[in-house]
């Protein structure tokens, strides 16, 4: 018999410690999780270039509007966003500033050198809204295999964030509780992304994985896939019991269901 209550938690945080489904662990790994994503035939951006280091990055890689990421970053750290403007500047999308090409190349090695980031970076294309600078939203889905427990939405206009249900009904889960905004409205996708979440979550040999999706004016895009938020401690007592008995059935079914939790593809296989 159990001696303790559910907790989602307990249950992310000794999985990590034990490094007990390595799958997850890949897809802490860029490169390797958007090979993942391309192998589950997920919707993705269709510009993504490995560049090993920084000094490679030429002006030529930024005629159309990209996003330049560190390979192995978290929590937007080292991420820039920039469009061409002409005249040989950019426009930075994150700060508002124009910058020329060595401003770029040097904007991305201070916040390297300032967050202990590897030299090795991504450039892929800039999700964009409606019009040049419009606002696109992430919205992360919380799934259990194909179960959505829980998921919430980021947004630049109005800013802030909005946690919702499985079913999309607005919730509190003490998760961003200081920038929460409640006049974000449900995504007019919600459906659609739900089902594309429980698609990729459902192939995946782990019980617990957040879908990280980019919705512009055109099109919804998985931009990640996130075993190990940084806030899943975070949750309010009520949502980590919540999560912790998704978290536990899911793990349960993993079990009797014999899939090998080492690969899931000849991708993250090799």
């Amino acid at each position: 018999m159990r001696d303790h209550a559910p907790s989602f938690a307990a249950s992310l945080g000794n999985a990590h410690a034990a490094k007990e489904h390595p799958v997850a662990r890949r897809m802490l790994d860029k490169v390797r999780c958007r090979h993942l994503l391309e192998e589950l035939g997920a919707p993705v951006v269709e510009r993504f270039k490995v560049l090993d280091s920084i000094n490679v990055l030429r002006p030529d890689h930024l005629v159309t509007p990209t996003v330049i990421k560190p390979q192995r970053g978290f929590n937007n750290r080292g991420v820039m966003a920039v469009r061409p403007v002409g005249a040989g500047l950019w426009h930075n999308v994150l700060t508002g500033k124009e910058l020329d090409f060595e401003g770029v190349r040097g904007t991305l090695v201070a916040a390297a050198l300032r967050h202990g980031l590897a030299d090795g970076w991504i450039i892929e294309d800039l999700v964009e809204g409606s019009r040049p600078g419009a606002p696109v939203d992430d919205i992360k889905l919380n799934m259990f295999g194909d179960r959505l427990a829980c998921g919430f939405v980021r947004s630049n206009a109005p800013r802030g964030y909005r946690w919702f249900d499985e079913n999309w009904r607005p919730v509190d889960t003490g998760v961003h509780a200081a920038h929460l905004e409640p006049s974000i409205p449900v995504p007019e996708s919600a459906a659609r992304l739900t089902e594309i979440a429980q698609d990729v979550a459902r192939r995946l040999p782990v019980p617990f994985v957040r879908v990280d999706f980019l919705v512009g004016a055109q099109q919804a895009v998985i931009g990640e896939l996130t075993p190990y938020p940084g806030w899943y401690r975070d949750f309010s007592p009520e949502w980590d019991t919540i999560l912790g008995m998704h978290y536990d059935r899911a793990a349960a079914e993993l079990a009797r269901s014999g899939r090998d939790l080492t690969a899931v593809t000849r991708i993250t296989a090799s």
